[in-house]
This record gives structure tokens, sequence and C-alpha cells, in this order.
């Protein structure tokens, strides 16, 4: 995993997730717990707050791991005005990104 960015896509949700949760299993080889991994809802959350989470250091573990559900900038979904992400915020934040 070049950087630790990863993406899963697929049209089954169960199929994705279930992808997703074998992906962060083997990545936080300790197990999950609430310092080392959050799980975030494109929806319902702005994308600076996922960067800045993504940019702030693990707390009582050596890696985090963050799930971004409902990613619909990478999929031409339609959504509303007030929840359309920055996408050459996310841009950057991937060629800067060097975690």
């Amino acid at each position: 995993m070049r950087n630790n960015v990863v993406a899963v896509y697929g049209e089954v949700p169960e199929l994705v997730e279930k992808k997703s949760n074998e992906l962060v299993n083997d990545f936080l080889e300790e197990g999950k717990d609430d310092f080392n991994f959050i799980k975030f809802n494109l929806y319902e959350t702005n994308i600076s707050s996922i960067i800045e989470e993504a940019l702030t250091l693990p707390f009582i573990s050596e890696k985090k791991a963050i799930v971004v559900k409902n990613s619909f900038m990478f999929t031409g979904e339609k959504v509303s005005k007030e929840i359309t992400p920055n996408t050459d915020q996310v841009i950057e934040f991937l060629e800067k990104y060097d975690g």
C-alpha cells in the first residue's frame, strides 16, 4: 500500500464493507479501537475535517486507519451543493501526502 491511501469501490455495499474491514484489520495488527480507527461518512462530514484527521498523528498507537464511506466525489454521483467537497483540496492532499 503505497503511502497507505487505498480506494475500495464496488456495486455491492456488503462486499465493499468486507474488503474495507479486511484492509483495516491487516493494517492495524494490534486491532481497532477508538484511538486508531475513525470512520467518516462524506454525506455528513466536511472533507477538510477528514484531511485534518488524516494529518493528525495517531494517539496511543503506531498507526491510524481512516475509512470514508459514501465517497461520492470519486463516483460522479450528483449531490446537493451543501455537501459538495473541494476536489482541489483532496487532490492537493493526495499529491503531498507522505504517510
